[in-house]
């Protein structure tokens, strides 16, 4: 590793960054705000305060959400006392939901993976944390895919299953799509919640309004049909699955798990490529597409025609994609969900000014035209760094009349309400936006330790859903910041970043106390961060890696410095000598460099970088 000794390094503060100030406080306050929850929500056993019973279908993936983000506060450089609460929780959820019957042998019984990649993401955390201490659970989840003895692969299709999968293998049980949630009656009744997804499926004869689901008999057809074409075999929400093998494959470094992801993705990449570049969303146990579904290729669980559309399927194929990508570093696998964006995109409508583009299909074509959220093609540029792909995130902007630099006051539904106005600051467009954005968490942090305070609800009574909504730890704007990386895909995806940080002096995960990081540039070759040292008596010394996995190397590194230029200047001396800051540039060649950072100095590095395929354990 190379080393960047003080004192020839970063030049003196003239006055704090303020950014640096709020980033610091910021990620110094997260681990009170988590005990405040801790205490009024979590039992001892880190199991969530509410049912002795809950006879439902849904939730396990909710339990674990509630702490999703404190593993990765922790990494970011927080207090230790956020990875250990995460992972008690993290226990205590388990045990919760194997007494509810959800959870066996630690995993999920047989679940979608829309909702598996949910929940599966504060695993992915804790892992990236904790690799050693988490390195056992993650192999033993990603065989229960990777092994075909768990019965929930078959390599000779490259198929998964079932949409239903997990610890007790695919599930082709009737299972009733409808609230409340139970195994045991295979019907698709009217809701209120349902009523806007419409529709599953048109071609049954008496059934032409979501309001004909009303009658009994009708609710039993509709169930039936959904039970018999969507739960055997195949579906592309299943492309999330990748998520988890891969991060087996970097905790044990066994080769399995990459061939296992890259024939998975390969093989959607083929059915794409035969349907046209669109991935279908359905595949039977023989393998065929619309095995279940007369030839359909639209239909599936989670798929083009319900309930979402292009979000859940654009989650997956984005995870799985960057997920290869990240084994290999071949750019050619971003094509699978490049292609799909592009279509739909091709199929783009103009609106009072707003581009629009259908998110769902069925038999009357193309249907349900909404904005094309803009984190599925900022992900794709984030890793390539290609014209093309930023020209596809510059085409989102021009077809949107909203103000892209502007900071919401909300996190989002995917923890990724900051998407636009950070791509703004990295264009050059926005350079307020590291002030906004974390003065913006901050009040985000007190709003929900208010609402904390202020809950009064009984635990028995909470929906739950209810603890996600007031978890307090949000990171979003940490991790661009500090990283350089969009926010995780919610449904599932593994962290990507530029940068990631270690304290070369307490032997831990993320930045030094007192430390601050700013990415203020970034491209395909180079990343740029700015550093600072605010205490004013001690140094620090940091580790840099390229990449959350060690996936790019630095090949250089231009750094200021300041030796020799007469600061602190005479003792007693009446003014502060302000040197002029020098740079020089230092062969690098390594995943990591450590840099000593005087007290009181920042440092402004600028890291050539290449891409190469990830350390294993």
């Amino acid at each position: 590793m190379t080393q960047v000794e003080a004192p020839d390094i970063g030049a003196p503060m003239d006055e704090p960054p303020g950014w640096a100030l709020r980033q610091r406080a910021l990620l110094d306050r997260l681990a009170d705000a988590s005990q405040l929850f801790w205490d009024r929500y979590v039992a001892t056993d880190g199991s969530l305060h509410w049912r002795a019973e809950f006879p439902g279908r849904d939730g396990a993936d909710d339990g674990y959400e509630s702490f999703l983000n404190w593993p990765l506060a922790y990494t970011l450089g927080g207090p230790r006392r956020l990875l250990s609460l995460a992972a008690q929780g993290w226990h205590g959820v388990t045990g919760q939901f194997t007494r509810y019957g959800q959870i066996l042998d630690e995993y999920e019984r047989g679940y979608d993976w829309f909702h598996q990649g949910e929940g599966n993401a504060l695993l992915y955390q804790l892992a990236l944390a904790d690799p050693a201490g988490w390195r056992e659970r993650v192999a033993r989840f990603a065989d229960l895919y990777a092994d075909p003895a768990r019965g929930n692969y078959d390599p000779a299709t490259r198929t998964i299953t079932a949409g239903h999968t997990g610890s007790g293998g695919p599930r082709l049980a009737p299972y009733r799509f409808s609230y409340p949630f139970t195994d045991d009656l295979a019907l698709y009744e009217w809701t209120a919640r349902h009523e806007p997804y419409g529709l599953p499926y048109r071609d049954l004869p008496g059934i032409a309004r979501f309001e004909d689901l009303k009658d009994p008999a009708n609710a039993r057809r509709m169930g039936e049909a959904m039970n018999r074409r969507m739960l055997p075999g195949d579906t592309a929400v299943n492309l999330t699955a990748t998520g988890l093998v891969t991060l087996a494959h970097l905790v044990t470094g066994e080769p399995r798990y990459r061939r296992w992801v890259l024939d998975y993705v390969e093989a959607w990449i083929d059915r794409a490529r035969a349907n046209g570049g669109l991935p279908p969303d359905n595949v039977g146990r023989s393998g065929r597409v619309g095995e279940n579904l007369d030839g359909r290729w639209y239909g599936g669980l989670y798929g083009w025609s319900w309930p979402h559309g292009l979000g859940p399927i654009a989650s997956a194929a984005v995870v799985a994609a960057t997920s290869a990508y990240l084994l290999t570093r071949d750019d050619g696998y971003l094509d699978l969900p490049r292609t799909l964006l592009d279509r739909v995109l091709e199929r783009a409508v103009t609106t009072d000014d707003r581009l629009l583009v259908p998110n769902r299909y069925d038999d009357r074509g193309w249907f349900d035209h909404q904005p094309m959220e803009p984190r599925f093609a900022v992900a794709l540029w984030h890793l390539s760094g290609s014209r093309e792909d930023w020209a596809r995130v510059e085409r989102l902007r021009r077809g949107d009349p909203d103000d892209w630099s502007a900071v919401p006051g909300e996190r989002g539904r995917f923890g990724d309400a900051n998407t636009r106005p950070w791509v703004r600051y990295l264009a050059g467009a926005n350079p307020g936006y590291p002030s906004r954005a974390l003065g913006e968490a901050h009040a985000q942090l007190a709003w929900r330790c208010a609402q904390i305070r202020a809950d009064r609800e009984p635990a028995g009574s909470l929906d739950l859903h209810h603890w996600q909504l007031v978890n307090p730890i949000g990171t979003e704007a940490l991790v661009q910041l500090t990283l350089g990386g969009p926010a995780p895909i919610y449904n599932g995806g593994l962290p990507h970043a530029r940068l990631r940080y270690a304290d070369a002096d307490r032997g831990r995960p993320g930045l030094p106390p007192d430390v601050a990081a700013l990415v203020d540039h970034l491209d395909a070759r180079s990343v740029s961060v700015r550093l600072v040292n605010l205490h004013p008596t001690e140094a620090r010394r940091i580790v840099i890696q390229g990449g959350a996995f060690g996936e790019y190397r630095f090949t250089t590194a231009t750094l200021p410095s300041h030796a020799g230029d007469g600061y602190p200047g005479p003792v007693g001396s009446p003014r502060r000598p302000r040197p002029p800051e020098a740079r020089r540039q230092v062969a690098v060649d390594d995943r990591r460099l450590s840099v000593a950072l005087p007290p009181g100095h920042t440092a402004h590095l600028e890291l050539a970088t290449v891409p190469c395929p990830p350390e294993t354990a």
